[in-house]
């Protein structure tokens, strides 16, 4: 079966993530040593900082580099999977640009950022352009984070957008508070994944089965483990041709 983590900046030197090789291939056997097979390679992408074109050369290169360091390595070569995808933080415009080769490698999924703000004005008719005039799924990173400026309802206006799908950081589903907060607060949705938002030296990890044993002791939590299985599944499907 294929585990991913779903949200990682493991990319050397493309954002406050890995900042060399060795940070990289730190990342990737914590994750091996987590059962994790894949991981998405989602570093950030600001718009008006740099353009799409100039964001892929870099990934591009990032991405020969650390390749180059799994491959090399007994224990990882032909144990996990890279992903190569992007962090796209939501500016007003953002979706006059075509954000398709941003998207998870291999399907029409695009992680958006929200701003750490209350919601602007123009934040919906943006998630609605890029799902319903690209014709891309959204995926909402870290959702678990916005707790502080966004209502349950206005997410749960965001969350009737068609296809949209929730990611969690593991971080916050360990913590016995934190999900508790959680749970009261998330709109009940089918369309959930896991990631470990893990930048390097912060000590992220994915850690499923302590993720699996938070979730395992309430009714809620067996729903929300039954959707992430069942929607990770259907997403590891359509990114496995894009998996290097």
């Amino acid at each position: 079966m294929t585990m991913i983590d779903f949200h990682t900046h493991c990319l050397p030197g493309m954002d406050d993530g890995a900042v060399d090789e060795a940070a990289s291939l730190t990342m990737l056997q914590d994750s091996v040593a987590q059962g994790i097979t894949a991981v998405a390679a989602t570093s950030h992408f600001i718009p008006g900082e740099e353009s799409v074109s100039l964001y892929l050369e870099r990934r591009a290169a990032a991405l020969e580099r650390v390749l180059a360091v799994r491959d090399a390595d007994p224990t990882l070569a032909g144990s996990i999977h890279i992903i190569p995808g992007a962090e796209v933080l939501i500016r007003e415009g953002v979706s006059q640009l075509d954000l398709r080769p941003l998207c998870l490698q291999g399907s029409d999924v695009i992680l958006l950022e929200l701003p750490f703000a209350a919601p602007p004005v123009w934040l919906y008719e943006e998630i609605e352009e890029i799902v319903f005039g690209q014709k891309l799924r959204v995926m909402l990173a870290h959702v678990d984070r916005y707790m502080t400026w966004y209502s349950g309802e206005r997410l749960g206006y965001m969350m009737d957008t068609p296809g949209l799908i929730i990611q969690l950081n593991g971080e916050n589903i360990r913590s016995r508070h934190a999900f508790r907060l959680l749970r009261r607060w998330l709109p009940q949705t089918d369309h959930m994944v896991l990631g470990s938002d893990m930048h390097g030296s912060d000590g992220r990890v994915q850690d499923r089965q302590a993720v699996c044993r938070r979730l395992s002791r309430n009714r809620i939590g067996k729903q929300w483990l039954q959707a992430i299985d069942a929607c990770s599944a259907e997403l590891a499907r359509d990114c496995a041709a894009g998996m290097l």
